[in-house]
């Protein structure tokens, strides 16, 4: 496993339907806790994800598109540190 460089973060694959959230909450020194989730991109659910994200204290999140489909949700996340890694 790779080690923590942040105790509180989140990686979000997305897709043209739906997004693939892993949230990677521990010490920088332990194995973090994960928990995996789907949520889709209606305007509903891309609220209920920035909700999760807030209640489980995440800082960073990272994205990853194969497509333009991220420039939607990049605004979604207002107060969390961002990075898009789109390959269109």
């Amino acid at each position: 496993m790779i080690s923590a460089a942040i105790e509180r973060c989140a990686g979000i694959d997305v897709h043209k339907k739906f997004l693939a959230v892993c949230v990677m909450v521990g010490p920088l020194e332990g194995e973090p806790r994960i928990e995996k989730r789907r949520y889709g991109t209606t305007v509903a659910e891309l609220n209920d994800l920035r909700e999760w994200l807030r209640s489980q204290g995440v800082t960073h999140v990272v994205m990853e598109s194969t497509g333009s489909y991220w420039k939607k949700q990049r605004f979604a996340f207002p107060g969390i540190r961002q990075r898009a890694s789109p390959y269109s």
